[in-house]
């Protein structure tokens, strides 16, 4: 396969607990996470995941789900970077009955791909406003495991 220059950017695990669920009788309407804190880990930065974030995802008809999900993250060296990220995951059938059922999804069931748009007033972290990234992720027993990685 050729290599298209992608980069890791930092591998991050957050600990997000079950949603408070809006959805009416047809299954569609909100689900707000609650980021209850993490971590992220990179060549270039690493820290944590303040707990003053979270994931608001809106389940569509059809079965398709869009995220917005809005991140504090704070360096090893205290700079803080804000981080905001939405995308759109269509479900497959499996999926979509798990859903229906008010089950949550499991690393084994699904996984999603965002695109985040990342904020500083860092100096030595400006870099993050002009890189383009993207997002692999898949939800665990404790939480949200993601891969952030930098496009060319």
């Amino acid at each position: 396969m050729k290599d298209h220059g992608t980069r890791l950017l930092f591998d991050m695990f957050t600990d997000v607990p079950p949603p408070i669920d809006l959805r009416d009788a047809s299954n569609t309407g909100r689900l707000i996470y609650n980021v209850a804190g993490g971590t992220f880990e990179g060549d270039r930065l690493r820290g944590v995941v303040l707990p003053t974030c979270g994931d608001w995802v809106t389940v569509c008809p059809g079965g398709r789900l869009h995220y917005d999900a809005r991140l504090l993250l704070r360096t090893g060296d205290e700079a803080l970077i804000y981080a905001n990220f939405s995308g759109d995951m269509m479900l497959t059938e499996q999926e979509a009955a798990m859903l229906q059922e008010r089950r949550l999804f499991q690393s084994a069931d699904t996984s999603y791909t965002v695109t985040p748009v990342f904020e500083t007033c860092a100096p030595q972290y400006a870099w993050l406003k002009d890189i383009r990234c993207v997002c692999y992720g898949h939800r665990t027993a404790e939480g949200l495991s993601t891969q952030f990685v930098e496009l060319p």
